[in-house]
């Protein structure tokens, strides 16, 4: 990275919009660009020998920097205030996620950027029922929710802004001197299409007033053009879920607080309004925030499984994930260790089980799920058992995941490689650099997965202590070959004898018993 310059981030904000994760085909497109720099390419035949412009390159870099001081405060931050610095990730879990809801969703070209996508297009994408051939996000959520939830939606448009799209970009090299994590200019935007929306006086806003509260629950704007997330073309328009400082005044005693901002291309992105969508239902990100690690991978929609089939056929969330929002209770395991049927699919019989740690006082547990490759869920790394570690204590200021070395959701990966916990990207003083790493899961981060490992308990490979490395007593045994009814033998080892670590163990040898 030598020769790239980085601003000085003195612009972060304290509660930052919630980006999508980039795709992980632009961490290919900068390893080639890395290779191609080194080997002494001309800048001008980046593009051409399948890597990206030197301006998108150094732009990618710079905001991932930022985004690493971002990461960086919040760490800060939770260490000073522990627990207390929880904002974001449990404040909507009493919203009542049952029955129809409805959304809004707006459309939006500008002077120098037209739509060429119809309304329709997105009528069907978004709340059409059987339509698609890969599903809609209305077939999403009923299968997610196992049928609790049934998004309908109006989308209306296309209108247009008073001024041209390069106005209301915030990231990258067009608006290097005023990056700004809160994204005002694309707030400009959403507020810009919403006033044109009221000025119809056809709307009934209270009808997207889901739960009751007086603000619009789900209102998506679709602008015209591509995504940065997509592109790593920083002269676009990054896509996200934001809140406004003040809310928006609308009719009929309804406001507009917060909003989904995606793009219009390519056409058949679900995985992103999916991803987004479950932001405003009440889940957070549960990848790193400096993008430098996936954590949760294609195993769960707020990783990187919105980008399953090139995002044409998002991945489920994970059981926290379903747990946290209502539509899964856990069936709580509190005994010796007994053959427990996991049924997986995507049928309303699912099962999870949850696990707790002793001594946790419920705040550490282990949720167990059966993930088969249908519906959804076709485009998954593998199919199996996926063991889930939750650790409540470690919830961070409006990103849980904030310490990848000890986080809020992780996977207990098979293979015993935690590579999902791993950096796809490694800071220094000379800055970020890319590692030669996919870590977005793969066929051995399933049980029993390609290493045929049956077993996970305080021995094995992953093991089952605590966070602090304390023994949980949890056994999970016998695992059985993966389908839609595999079963295990999960409990409680009694305690046995105390298992000493290497290198102490040897220092017994010289002890003598006293006389």
């Amino acid at each position: 990275m030598t020769g790239f310059s980085y601003s000085e981030g003195k612009d972060l904000e304290e509660v930052p919009v919630f980006f999508r994760h980039p795709h992980p085909k632009i961490y290919k497109k900068i390893e080639k660009t890395t290779d191609l720099i080194k080997k002494g390419v001309k800048p001008g035949e980046f593009e051409n020998k399948g890597g990206l412009s030197r301006e998108n390159y150094q732009n990618f870099f710079n905001i991932i920097y930022h985004r690493h001081l971002t990461l960086n405060k919040f760490l800060k931050f939770n260490k000073q205030y522990g627990i207390q610095a929880t904002k974001s990730v449990f404040e909507d879990e009493n919203k009542d996620l049952k029955g129809i809801w409805n959304a809004l969703v707006l459309l939006v070209d500008f002077p120098d950027k037209k739509n060429v996508t119809s309304a329709k297009h997105y009528n069907d994408l978004l709340f059409s029922e059987g339509k698609v051939e890969t599903g809609s996000m209305r077939d999403y959520y009923r299968e997610v929710s196992g049928n609790h939830l049934d998004l309908h939606g109006d989308v209306e448009g296309w209108y247009q802004t008073t001024k041209n799209y390069s106005d209301y970009v915030d990231l990258g090299q067009v608006n290097k001197d005023t990056l700004k994590w809160n994204m005002p200019r694309a707030k400009a935007l959403v507020k810009e299409t919403i006033q044109q929306a009221k000025e119809d006086n056809s709307f009934n806003f209270s009808k997207y007033d889901n739960d009751g509260n007086g603000k619009i629950d789900i209102l998506i704007v679709v602008y015209a053009g591509e995504g940065a997330e997509r592109t790593s073309d920083f002269s676009q328009i990054y896509p996200h879920r934001g809140k406004f400082s003040q809310p928006v005044v609308l009719t009929d005693g309804i406001v507009a607080d917060n909003y989904i901002l995606m793009h219009e291309l390519p056409s058949h992105d679900l995985g992103g309004y999916c991803h987004e969508v479950a932001h405003s239902l009440g889940v957070p990100d549960l990848y790193l925030p400096d993008f430098s690690s996936t954590m949760v991978g294609r195993w769960c929609l707020m990783g990187v499984g919105c980008y399953n089939n090139d995002g044409k056929t998002p991945g489920h969330l994970s059981a926290w994930c379903k747990s946290h929002l209502g539509w899964t209770k856990p069936e709580i395991i509190k005994g010796p260790p007994q053959t427990y049927h996991i049924l997986g699919g995507t049928d309303t019989g699912k099962r999870i089980f949850k696990m707790e740690v002793k001594g946790s006082q419920g705040k550490e547990y282990f949720l167990v799920e059966n993930r088969q490759k249908k519906g959804f869920d076709e485009y998954l790394p593998n199919h199996g058992l996926l063991i889930w570690h939750v650790d409540e204590n470690k919830v961070g200021n409006y990103f849980p995941n904030t310490d990848y070395k000890h986080p809020f959701l992780s996977l207990e990966q098979a293979d015993g490689k935690n590579e999902l916990g791993e950096r796809v990207i490694e800071f220094s003083s000379l800055g970020p650099n890319l590692t030669k790493k996919d870590l977005t899961g793969d066929e051995g981060d399933v049980y029993p997965g390609d290493t045929n490992n049956r077993t996970f308990n305080a021995q094995s490979k992953p093991n089952s202590k605590s966070s602090k490395g304390y023994q949980s007593l949890v056994s999970i045994t016998d695992i059985t070959d993966s389908g839609e009814g595999l079963s295990a033998k999960m409990g409680y080892n009694p305690p046995g004898q105390i298992i000493i670590p290497f290198p102490l163990w040897h220092i017994f040898k010289y002890l003598k018993p006293n006389k």
